[in-house]
């Protein structure tokens, strides 16, 4: 995960003007966690 977070913070920057590294690098790591294809197998159980 941590390396599709640091491809995804160049664009992200690039898009959004006056977003920093740090801001975007925030962002996907709150972000990814939540897709399916990076959930735990704990966290993707139903409750």
């Amino acid at each position: 995960m941590d390396e599709m977070i640091s491809i995804c913070v160049k664009p992200m920057v690039d898009q959004h003007p006056g977003m920093t590294e740090a801001t975007a690098r925030d962002m996907m790591e709150r972000f990814l966690p939540s897709l399916k294809r990076w959930k735990t197998p704990e966290a993707a159980q139903p409750r």
